[in-house]
């Protein structure tokens, strides 16, 4: 397979393939980490952490209401925390923004997402606007087709940009770095077919300087923590990452959602990625699928067209 990639070239397989690919590469380490009686981290160069951090996702809701969830979120130890942004209206942004600040005061990291919802105008009203709140990272907040816009509004705006839409794969990536239009980039094996082009693409950035967070595509435990084994192994990923994971009501793995004691989730030091899969869980939830899949949370209900992710 990885030949093949390497032959025919990512671009093949970029798009609704590349997280099958993705997770055929993962169940070869997993079973090539067996075989050899090593956790996968061992595999992808030894630990340089024991852990890894993760951000503490925010719903929207009422001001109020999200500086409650954020609150919550830093009593149960995260200390980096993420907001969809993009609002029609701006002002509610702002308010929004302003009320995680204030439930969590001035210590932990702040991380917005507009997911190309501003034009470059907007952006940089919207960004100017937002800075007094200390925000770490604003996540693709113009399109990630136009890398000199996003260049221009880097130099323009107070706060540091990173790419997300804009660096699906390492060519992406490079494009980025070569315009200059970011101050970190997302990396994902999900969008890029493999564990070991994740590891590449950290070590791309890292030689330009800039720092990487694994983005999610709402993965469930054993991705997770396939993930979880590179970025212990790969230096650059020095801010907290993305996961969905304490959103979700259940996991199939054994003993359900995974637990982010302080915002971390620990490597597991068993063969392979090293988790263990509930086939109780796992038959009720494909036999959900069958009857339920129409209803992935992705998609509007009222009339099955995607939300807006912004929203």
């Amino acid at each position: 397979m990885a030949k093949l990639i390497d032959i025919v070239g990512t671009w093949h397989h970029v798009g609704t393939t590349s997280p099958a690919m993705a997770a055929i590469d993962m169940a070869c380490w997993d079973i090539v980490g067996k075989a050899c009686d090593q956790p996968l981290v061992n595999l992808l160069g030894g630990p340089l952490r024991e852990e890894v951090e993760y951000l503490h996702y925010v719903p929207q809701g009422t001001p109020e209401w999200m500086r409650e969830q954020a609150s919550r979120g830093a009593a149960a130890g995260f200390e980096s925390f993420y907001v969809k942004v993009g609002d029609a209206d701006q002002a509610t942004d702002v308010e929004r923004v302003a009320a995680i600040r204030d439930g969590l005061g001035a210590g932990p990291s702040l991380r917005i997402d507009a997911n190309e919802s501003w034009s470059p105008a907007a952006a940089l009203r919207a960004l100017r606007a937002l800075e007094p709140y200390d925000i770490e990272f604003a996540e693709q907040p113009v399109s990630g087709r136009n890398l000199p816009e996003m260049a221009r509004l880097r130099a323009r705006a107070g706060v540091p940009l990173l790419a997300d839409e804009a660096s699906r794969t390492r060519y992406d990536q490079l494009n980025v770095i070569r315009q200059g239009a970011a101050d970190a980039i997302s990396v994902d094996n999900m969008l890029d077919g493999s564990l070991l082009n994740m590891k590449r693409s950290a070590g791309i950035c890292e030689a330009a300087g800039l720092p990487v967070v694994k983005q999610s595509l709402g993965e469930l435990g054993v991705a997770t923590y396939a993930a979880a084994h590179l970025i212990a192994a790969t230096p650059g990923f020095r801010c907290a990452n993305q996961s969905y994971g304490r959103l979700l009501a259940d996991d199939v793995v054994e003993g359900g959602p995974l637990p982010y004691p302080g915002g971390r989730l620990r490597v597991p030091d068993r063969p392979g990625i090293g988790v263990l899969l509930d086939r109780d869980r796992l038959a009720r939830y494909a036999e959900l699928y069958q009857v339920a899949g129409h209803e992935y949370g992705y998609a509007d209900p009222a009339d099955g067209t995607p939300e807006a992710p912004n929203r």
